[in-house]
Formats: structure tokens, C-alpha cells, sequence
């Protein structure tokens, strides 16, 4: 049996919280979605566009932009702790300031600008939501036809003394935030049969739902 989900709060918006991830190596996790996203799309991938959607501290954006030095991108977030880590952290490399743009917007949000996305991404944030469709819905607003969307998530854990040995596992030796964090998020994440039932009724049909590994889901695949 399933368990239900444990609703976790929408924004982090408490500093020492976001401190504690800014100073977390997510290195290995981070730079394997943009291999993932390689894998999907194919190396000859080139998005000039980029709406990132709950960006965060800016880690992942910033590993976008290194792929893809053609790009510009809007990274977008709701919780202005993260978004300060972000405008912090993009100094170390003037080149990304020039092509990084970040919104808080809190989703759905009329502040995103409408462009011609060629990628249209989000990470790690889709358990966040209360309601799930707030995400869905505004990446079917900002997309068109031949938009590629990348997004990756958790998968929810069948207990939560499975979340707790998954967290000792992995992240045994981490911040206790990050590992309370990492634990609260595997309770609140989404089934891969909630999420197909969600691109449903977004009208996001198209895209593919996929399990990665032991707990991660991608959803991607062009409008």
C-alpha cells in the first residue's frame, strides 16, 4: 500500500534553510539531469530559450546555461531567500549574468514573461505543490507547438520509515535540514500514475512520465 501524501510547505523561504542547500554539494544529482536531458533530446539539442520554473538557489540553471552558452534564460521562483542565494552564487561568473534573468513569481503568475521558449524545465519542485495543476498549467501557458519540457522529481516512498532509511542511506551525513527536507520530500512527492493523471487533465497529454533509478521520475517530451 501507498501511503497518502504529507504536504510539505510550498517556499522555502526561511534563510538558514536556503543557506543550508546553498552550501550542499548536489553536484552528482544536479549535473545528471542535464545528462538526462542529453539522453532524451539528443546532443544536438540546442535551446536558445529557457523559462525555468522554481529554480531555486539557481544550481540548476546555472548547469543549463553552461550546457547551452547560446541560451538566454528566465528562472523563475517564489521564495526571495532562494532567489538572493541565486543572484549571490551567478556573480562567480559574470558570463552567466548576462544571459540569467530571475522573476519571483509565485505560480501561476502573470509576471512570466511570454516568449518563444524553447525549453520550458523544472526540478525538483513539482512535490512542493499543494495543487499540482499550478505547475502543469503554467507550462502549458508558456509553451507552443515543438516546446521541449523537462521535468524531474521525486517519487513519493511507500512509508515514511522508508523516506527515514533512504535519507540515512544517502544523505546520512548531510545538514540535519537538508535531511529533514530530503525525507519530508519523499513524502510529499507524486505517484507516477498521479502525475500521467495530472498532464490529463492539464491537457499536456504528450508528455511521457518515466521512473529513473530508485526514486526519481522525468516528465518530458515536445509539445
Amino acid at each position: 500500500m501507498m501511503m497518502d501524501r504529507i504536504l510539505e510547505p510550498e517556499l522555502m523561504e526561511d534563510m538558514e534553510q536556503a543557506i543550508a542547500y546553498a552550501h550542499a554539494d548536489f553536484s552528482s544529482s544536479h549535473q545528471m539531469r542535464v545528462t538526462w536531458f542529453h539522453q532524451r533530446f539528443g546532443m544536438g539539442s540546442a535551446p536558445a530559450s529557457i523559462l525555468d520554473l522554481c529554480c531555486g538557489g539557481g544550481d540548476m540553471t546555472f548547469r543549463f546555461a553552461r550546457a547551452f552558452p547560446n541560451a538566454r534564460i528566465v528562472a523563475v521562483d517564489g521564495s526571495q531567500a532562494m532567489l538572493d542565494i541565486a543572484a549571490q552564487d551567478v556573480k562567480a561568473e559574470p558570463e552567466l549574468t548576462k544571459r540569467i534573468r530571475f522573476i519571483k513569481a509565485f505560480l501561476p503568475n502573470d509576471d512570466i514573461p511570454q516568449e518563444n521558449y524553447d525549453l520550458v524545465m523544472s526540478h525538483s519542485a513539482l512535490h512542493h505543490f499543494h495543487d499540482p495543476l499550478a505547475l502543469w498549467e503554467t507550462i502549458r501557458a508558456h509553451t507552443h507547438p515543438g516546446t521541449m519540457v523537462f521535468v524531474s522529481d521525486l517519487r513519493r516512498v511507500e512509508s515514511v520509515e522508508t523516506a527515514q532509511r533512504i535519507v540515512r542511506e544517502r544523505a546520512g551525513s548531510e545538514h540535519p535540514i537538508l535531511q529533514n527536507d530530503f525525507a519530508a520530500s519523499l513524502c510529499a512527492a507524486f505517484t507516477i500514475s498521479e502525475v500521467r493523471e495530472q498532464l490529463k487533465i492539464a491537457g499536456l497529454p504528450s508528455l511521457r512520465v518515466e521512473t529513473v533509478g530508485d526514486v526519481y521520475m522525468l516528465i518530458h517530451g515536445v509539445i
